[in-house]
């Protein structure tokens, strides 16, 4: 049972370890693209079109906390557009807004060299679908307590919500439906089946599940209930009783948003 034990949680991990798929990712390299940033001082900025060029010498300030995006990188510049301030209507004319219509954006000019110095990537706190495959290496079980090593696999989906703007953080609630094997003994029959060693039965678990994240390490608590369809389920003593596990690995779920990568939409500051 030892080894049993031991094999279920190198798979679990191998399981979790499913590397995720973003559509910011570079074809090539692999790296995440990140197109938000905030700033976390003051720092020189020229007005420009979208292409770069610079349209005046006058020199602007970018107010410390600024979140903008980065829209291209040239040889010594980068071209910026700043996120609305919602509640800040001389900054939201000044550096959002090039015309009274409030059509048409401003861009501007920051040097890479105050760029690197000084801003840092922004994550939003937006929610997102997130689907992955996951697995359960042992389940804990009540009334009578009972822990086994019954390895489950299936497929998980749920939100993912970001806790910071500015670390990996997120906590994860998922549902999905496992599929498993159990063994029906005398113990857990009451005698009904008289085979001291067991009978292994398939068993289908729907799974309710939080995860927490950092980074691409994910810890899940999960909560389960199994179900056996062969003859010996009225006799089992936890046909649908509530079971628990926990789960540690890497890059459990894909998520379906970009949100959490920084945006370059019209969100507000």
């Amino acid at each position: 049972m030892k080894n049993l034990f031991i094999s279920s949680i190198l798979v679990t991990i191998w399981t979790f370890s499913l590397n995720a798929q973003t559509t910011l990712r570079n074809a090539t390299t692999g790296h995440i693209r990140t197109f938000q940033y905030e700033l976390l001082v003051e720092a020189p900025i020229f007005e420009c079109n979208i292409l770069g060029h610079q349209l005046d010498s006058t020199v602007q300030v970018a107010p410390k906390g600024a979140i903008f995006s980065k829209i291209a990188v040239g040889s010594d510049n980068i071209i910026i557009r700043f996120w609305l301030w919602k509640g800040d209507a001389d900054k939201r004319n000044k550096l959002n807004y090039a015309d009274s219509t409030k059509t048409t954006w401003k861009y501007f000019l920051l040097s890479t060299d105050e760029f690197n110095l000084k801003a840092i990537p922004r994550q939003t706190k937006k929610s997102s679908f997130v689907l992955g495959a996951t697995s359960t290496p042992f389940r804990m079980r009540h009334s009578p307590f009972d822990f086994s090593p019954s390895l489950s696999f299936g497929t998980s989906f749920g939100v993912k919500v970001p806790l910071s703007n500015y670390q990996p953080i997120s906590i994860n609630f998922v549902g999905g439906l496992h599929i498993t094997h159990v063994t029906i003994d005398s113990f857990d029959t009451q005698g009904a089946v008289r085979d001291i060693g067991g009978d292994s039965e398939p068993a289908i678990s729907p799974v309710l599940g939080v995860v927490l994240e950092f980074h691409k390490v994910q810890v899940g608590f999960y909560l389960g209930w199994d179900f056996i369809s062969s003859e010996d389920k009225n006799n089992w003593i936890y046909q649908g009783k509530t079971w628990f596990s926990l789960g540690i690995g890497t890059s459990i779920f894909n998520s379906s948003s970009t949100a959490n990568l920084g945006g370059t939409g019209k969100e507000g500051q």
